[in-house]
């Protein structure tokens, strides 16, 4: 009805340190989306597009230069049906960001990089969505995009060098055994 609450939307700048598809790292205060929710009840009616298309007309932003705080795989999918965006750029903290984040974007210092950003063989980290082709009701065919789920994002997928702590108790071990024997 007139007045109720059907969802939210909260977004902010974080000081942020992103990895891009080279593995070079930015330090930026991009827009982040922080929360995003729609109730059940009107989920699947337009109402988070409408909420999300009017946050992007207000900050005059695309909707791959936003940062997203641990998104929900409902949230992914929603990225994906609406925007395309699916090839996530590994973190090392719990933000997502997808391909095209740092081109052009306008919180992004000029590092004279030129648009090196946009080559597909630097997003070899990215995870991929399959296509498949669908027919719709009028029987035409469609393309349809399956969104999978990538194994890692955020702060698990980035690299982790090998654990130092790991190193010494596997010889301290070896070491302890020796001496007893």
């Amino acid at each position: 009805g007139q007045g109720t609450v059907v969802g939210l939307l909260k977004v902010g700048r974080k000081k942020l340190y992103v990895f891009d598809a080279t593995g070079a790292h930015h330090e930026m205060q991009p827009l982040c989306v922080l929360d995003f929710y729609v109730h059940e009840s009107k989920q699947r009616m337009g109402c988070g597009k409408t909420l999300y298309e009017y946050m992007l007309s207000e900050e005059n932003t695309l909707p791959q230069h936003l940062a997203i705080d641990r998104p929900s795989e409902k949230f992914l999918g929603f990225l994906y049906k609406h925007y395309g965006l699916h090839k996530i750029l590994p973190q090392t903290n719990n933000f997502v960001v997808f391909e095209g984040f740092f081109i052009a974007h306008p919180d992004l210092k000029k590092e004279g990089r030129g648009n090196i950003l946009q080559s597909p063989s630097l997003n070899r980290f990215s995870a991929d969505v399959p296509k498949n082709s669908i027919a719709t009701r009028d029987n035409e065919v469609e393309e349809s995009h399956t969104y999978m789920q990538p194994t890692l994002y955020g702060r698990y997928a980035a690299h982790k060098p090998p654990s130092t702590i790991g190193k010494i108790l596997q010889n301290s071990g070896s070491h302890h055994s020796q001496q007893n024997g």
